[in-house]
């Protein structure tokens, strides 16, 4: 088997194994955050990602114990980070709605998420990943996802999350919401993996 077979072959198993860890972790986290509510958002999210993404990049990059440990114990640091700039967040939300265009749910998920994700990502590559142009993509990559965590939650949320609740009640809600979102967000931040064989000659 050739190099770079041998790399496409690697890199599509990576490549689903994030997505499929993605769903489920943010399924967990979701259902977390349904049941417990401020636990489950402030503290419990950044565990179910940090320990899924850290399983799933074991083998690919140098440090994925710290890697793992930076969201799980940086969520929670970074939520607060988030409360502590709500001023110029809700400015920014409210000017978002003057728009006119989406509602106001859509733009506080929206933007709260890539506040929350920013810093931990930088952090993530500052740590885990080789290069300045991997690890400028994974923050810009991480922002972009933070949007679609979030807006693609509130989009769910807006149309199914009744007769989620009327059908399978708050694990329903939670396991759905959370799965898609995150789901989402390994879509958008897939795009560094292909450079992790590069920087790192692993994949």
């Amino acid at each position: 088997m050739s190099q770079q077979v041998k790399h496409n072959v690697m890199y599509t198993t990576l490549f689903w194994s994030w997505l499929g860890a993605h769903l489920v972790g943010g399924a967990v986290a979701g259902i977390l955050e349904e049941r417990l509510q401020f636990l489950g958002t402030l503290v419990l999210v950044g565990l179910c990602i940090g320990l899924v993404q850290g399983i799933v990049l074991w083998r690919v990059i140098t440090h994925p114990i710290w890697w793992a440990l930076i969201l799980v114990l940086g969520w929670p640091l970074s939520n607060l980070l988030w409360l502590s700039t709500r001023d110029g967040y809700q400015f920014l939300v409210n000017a978002l709605i003057a728009t006119g265009w989406l509602w106001e749910v859509f733009w506080l998920n929206a933007t709260r998420i890539p506040i929350i994700l920013a810093p931990l990502a930088i952090v993530q590559a500052l740590v885990g990943l080789r290069g300045w142009r991997t690890r400028l993509l994974w923050v810009v990559l991480n922002i972009i996802g933070g949007v679609v965590v979030g807006g693609l939650g509130a989009t769910v949320c807006r149309s199914y999350c009744t007769p989620l609740a009327q059908w399978g009640g708050a694990v329903a809600v939670g396991a759905v919401l959370g799965g898609v979102s995150w789901l989402g967000y390994g879509l958008v931040t897939a795009w560094v993996l292909g450079r992790l064989g590069v920087d790192a000659g692993r994949v």
